[in-house]
């Protein structure tokens, strides 16, 4: 399982998120720990591209 570091649209706090997409183009839904709002995480060719509120 492939891991991203991202930062939550919502408290700016920084997360690390496993996901399966591995070197693939696509997207994953995640949570944060810190404040538990959604958002959503879009990669592209497995490196980090956006990051969006649901």
């Amino acid at each position: 399982m492939a891991q991203v570091t991202v930062v939550c649209p919502h408290c700016s706090s920084t997360g690390t998120f496993n996901h399966g997409l591995g070197s693939a183009t696509g997207s994953f839904s995640a949570q944060c720990k810190h404040c538990h709002k959604s958002f959503r995480v879009y990669l592209r060719q497995g490196q980090l591209y956006e990051v969006k509120l649901h």
